[in-house]
């Protein structure tokens, strides 16, 4: 387990099988979660440290860790927060339109984007998030920055705001969204 109590599970080989459902837009793969700390600069080094993740970027102030462990940009976030919990699980789809067309499916079917759709500056992906019936926040990705073998990665370090948080300008959190990723139960 972690730092903070979550259970983790190493996984040495998987199979990867070709999405064969009929539905052409549906999520091809889990991208990348999100968790919050209330020491999120221990739980990043404990990553780093005991099971060799890398660091993608940063927030300012040490707000947020984008770590990575293979050619995505990030596939575990680690926000500060008061307390422990999930933040939010993320899908990849294919492509722009892919989300779109999900986007679209979640709304025919009542579920109503908490955030988004729009650009996050860190990883250059495109997202949209929605309420889980369980609660939970999911978001929809696609376009995730790779990092090629052998390329070099440097860190970046970037400035809290809506303007790298969206760099479409499409709208910041709804008050839904911000208590739902934090985890907290008010």
């Amino acid at each position: 387990q972690d730092l903070d109590g979550t259970k983790i599970e190493l996984s040495a080989t998987t199979t990867t099988k070709k999405n064969n459902r009929e539905d052409p837009f549906a999520p091809q793969r889990l991208s990348h979660l999100v968790v919050n700390s209330p020491d999120n600069v221990a739980l990043k080094d404990f990553y780093i440290n005991c099971l060799g993740l890398k660091l993608a970027d940063w927030y300012k102030g040490d707000l947020f860790f984008f770590l990575r462990c293979n050619q995505q940009h990030h596939v575990l976030g680690v926000e500060r927060s008061d307390n422990s919990s999930l933040n939010h699980v993320a899908f990849h789809v294919e492509d722009l339109d892919a989300m779109m067309r999900r986007i679209g499916v979640m709304s025919n079917a009542g579920h109503k984007p908490i955030w988004g759709p729009g650009r996050h500056g860190p990883g250059n992906n495109c997202f949209c998030y929605f309420e889980g019936p369980d609660g939970f926040v999911l978001e929809f990705t696609s376009e995730l920055i790779e990092v090629e073998d052998g390329e070099e990665w440097t860190p970046k370090e970037w400035i809290p705001g809506p303007e790298n948080a969206n760099v479409w300008g499409t709208g910041g959190r709804t008050e839904q969204a911000i208590k739902l990723m934090s985890g907290r139960e008010d």
